[in-house]
């Protein structure tokens, strides 16, 4: 059974995931940024942006957007639950109802429902049992990761559900879900909003050269990407990078940390992940916020 991994990190720029442990119900004593980056230094003289351009000026600021928002659907028949949880690889054989992921205490479990066009997801949390239609399934096997904690400071626990959506060569893409109860006992999701917030950091990182180096530049920091582009040739278009199709999620603290993979075009080997961004995140009324923002090289790519 496949889980996603707590070093997210790691395997993010191995573009594999291995087993990992469940989350606790209690989010753990953690604080400082999200993981300790590589020595960084100011840049050389001479340092300049795409197409020999001056660089431009980034922020390190943070970005937050609003959530979309889902509400849970009640389902039309009774469902008789599984106990035990088994694998999507499992589930896939046998079709029917199955138990992916739940809270070790029992209070809220994650279960794939067989449907004829799209197989949605069952969430029981509680006295509250609602359907989704979220992706979970891709050809990796991945299981959805649940978690519960305050991550708004309300006094009241969110449910958080992270789920693999898409996977392939150089794809390894995560969705965010946090899940609020009503008063009424029915379940509203916030899923983080990938598009509107990759947007937002575009103006925090660019591509910067010098010489026969190449770095990413984010804020007043740089970072030597060289090694990692080995024989490709870049193509400088726009600020030479872009967020592409590598996000993933774990938790931290009351809220999350984010990872998000950075692409460079080349001309000789297509699109492919140079570095990556880590950021901290946090949930609040309805909006995602990303601060703290790191980078790193990205090996393996």
């Amino acid at each position: 059974m496949k889980r996603l991994t707590a070093l997210t990190l790691a395997l993010l720029l191995a573009l594999s995931l291995s087993a990992c442990k469940k989350a606790e119900e209690e989010a753990p004593d953690r604080s400082g940024p999200v993981s300790s980056a590589p020595e960084k230094k100011e840049p050389p003289e001479g340092f300049l942006g795409v197409s020999g351009e001056p660089l431009k000026e980034t922020t390190l600021a943070s970005v937050s957007a609003s959530a979309i928002v889902t509400e849970g659907r009640v389902p039309e028949g009774e469902y008789d639950l599984p106990t035990e949880i088994i694998s999507l690889e499992e589930w896939e054989k046998q079709g029917g109802i199955a138990q992916l992921d739940r809270l070790h205490n029992d209070s809220a479990a994650f279960y794939a429902v067989e449907g004829k066009e799209f197989s949605p997801a069952l969430i029981r949390w509680e006295d509250s049992l609602v359907e989704f239609d979220w992706a979970y399934a891709t050809s990796r096997g991945y299981q959805p990761i649940m978690w519960r904690s305050d991550m708004d400071g309300d006094g009241d626990h969110e449910l958080a559900v992270v789920c693999d959506v898409a996977s392939g060569t150089n794809v390894s893409f995560y969705e965010l879900h946090v899940l609020e109860k009503n008063d009424d006992g029915t379940l509203t999701a916030y899923t983080y909003p990938w598009e509107t917030l990759a947007a937002a950091l575009d103006n925090s990182f660019q591509i910067a050269f010098s010489g026969d180096k190449t770095y990413v530049n984010i804020g007043q920091e740089y970072v030597d990407i060289t090694e990692v582009l080995g024989s490709a040739e870049p193509k400088y278009t726009g600020n030479g990078l872009e967020a592409g199709p590598m996000a993933a999620f774990e938790r931290m603290g009351a809220g999350f940390a984010y990872y998000q993979g950075l692409f460079l075009e080349t001309e000789n080997v297509g699109s492919r992940p140079v570095a990556l961004l880590g950021a901290e995140g946090s949930y609040q009324d309805g909006t995602f916020l990303l601060d703290n923002l790191s980078v790193w090289p990205m090996p393996n790519a």
